[in-house]
């Protein structure tokens, strides 16, 4: 018989037998095992953000957003500060206080996790929210199941850090709290902790959102789709606000004051003409021009028009994939018999060919997963820029490869969809040396 010994931690166990084994390294943590150095910009962290129940939905778009670079450079950077007021560079002096992990062995299976994929853990998500059974023992809570994303959740918040945004930050940033300030001390708690890895807990981000939308109040199933819009709205009037502020502030000075200097709301990129004060860059980001040339193939004029947009919407054709209704909306048109152009050198209705000049490709997909709009599950799948695809979702990161991707599109039966794509400009160059890159 073998006597009882005790740990490092005054736990016993008996001395060779049934002693707990140590749980696998997470994929994440296998990937950064020789990461290098943080990068100052905070384009290598990587956070979960805590679910506060049916949070699912922000959680998605805010990473999503996190790794639209210009936006987080430019949230960050705004307003501008002065260098004795940030130590870091361009980040502001932020006090984030860090919630201590509590572990509970006795919460976890003795068995060591099996370690099953993102796609495989994805499946039993889906599995969860279409009412089917999902595999384990009755009884048995899912984030008791090694193979569960329960499991892997509840695991990141054991792990840590968990940074906890529960108090405002905006009168060090020289402005009043709104949905803007918030999101921005995310992202500047984010970058400017030592950490690579852990979880946000955005409480306040959330009070102040809800504080500002009285439809997000409850803790109801929301879309995705609308809080990006109404986020993306708040920011822009957020800015502008405080751009006015800024400028009513100012003592009036004459046109061009002698020695060339540059008042303060000017410096924050106010414009004049139709422009919004302060709000230039966001639209700079996501105001799209659609640009749509048209050739005679009479006399090879061009010509083209700007329409400009924020949101794309795409028409979905029955048995078809989301990537070929995009190709078939770029692609290029010929204009003939009933739909002739007018050409105003020719002076009359010519044949034409329309098309598309720009390039995009996909970096973040927000997942619905669920038979309807009115419950289920959000997730979001991002390229990051040197580790590939991650899956978040909510407090769990995990890396995945673009075969993962590719199951949203509607190429295959399921439950799970690509709902909000996001895109950005690229060239056929720089998709070649990515794929060169990659090895793909």
């Amino acid at each position: 018989m073998l006597s009882p010994a005790t740990d490092r931690n005054g736990n016993t166990s008996k001395k060779g037998q049934d002693a707990e084994p140590e749980p696998d390294l997470t994929p994440l943590v296998k990937m950064l095992q020789n990461a290098g150095p943080i990068r100052p910009d905070g384009s290598d962290k990587f956070f979960g953000l805590e679910n506060f129940g049916n949070t699912c939905y922000a959680n998605s778009i805010l990473q999503a957003l996190y790794y639209s670079v210009p936006f987080r450079e430019n949230v960050v950077k705004y307003p501008p500060h002065s260098p004795s007021d940030t130590p870091n560079g361009h980040l502001p002096k932020l006090i984030v206080p860090t919630r201590a992990p509590q572990p509970n062995g006795a919460a976890f299976s003795s068995a060591k996790p099996k370690g099953i994929s993102a796609a495989e853990a994805l499946k039993r998500r889906q599995a969860v929210n279409s009412g089917q059974p999902g595999p384990g023992v009755p009884g048995i809570r899912p984030e008791d199941k090694p193979d569960s994303p329960e499991y892997k959740k509840k695991h990141a918040m054991m792990a840590g850090p968990i940074l906890e945004i529960t108090t405002e930050h905006a009168s060090s940033y020289g402005m009043e709290e709104t949905t803007f300030t918030a999101l921005k001390d995310i992202f500047t708690a984010m970058i400017s902790h030592p950490s690579r890895t852990g979880v946000v807990s955005p409480q306040r981000f959330f009070d102040v959102f809800r504080r500002d939308n009285e439809m997000f109040r409850t803790s109801m199933h929301q879309d995705a789709h609308e809080f990006y819009g109404l986020m993306l709205n708040a920011v822009i009037n957020n800015v502008e606000d405080n751009a006015r502020r800024l400028r009513e502030l100012e003592p009036p000075q004459d046109n061009g004051s002698a020695n060339g200097s540059m008042s303060a709301a000017d410096s924050m990129g106010l414009a004049s003409g139709t422009q919004s004060p302060g709000t230039k860059w966001v639209h700079d980001i996501f105001e799209g021009k659609m640009v749509s040339e048209t050739k005679c193939l009479t006399c090879e004029t061009t010509s083209q028009r700007d329409e400009t947009f924020l949101d794309l919407s795409i028409d979905l054709e029955k048995n078809s994939s989301v990537t070929s209704c995009l190709q078939k909306f770029s692609a290029e048109e010929m204009l003939c018999e009933k739909n002739k152009f007018h050409c105003d050198t020719c002076g009359g209705l010519q044949e034409a060919e329309k098309r598309s000049d720009r390039l995009y490709e996909l970096y973040a997909v927000v997942v619905h997963i669920g038979t309807n709009a009115f419950h289920g599950h959000y997730v979001a799948v991002i390229k990051t820029e040197d580790r590939g695809w991650l899956l978040f979702d909510d407090e769990m990161v995990e890396p995945v490869d673009k075969s993962f991707v590719r199951q949203f599109f509607g190429d295959k039966p399921g439950q799970a969809c690509a709902y909000v794509l996001f895109y950005r400009e690229t060239t056929v160059e720089a998709m070649r040396r990515d794929q060169d890159a990659r090895g793909s």
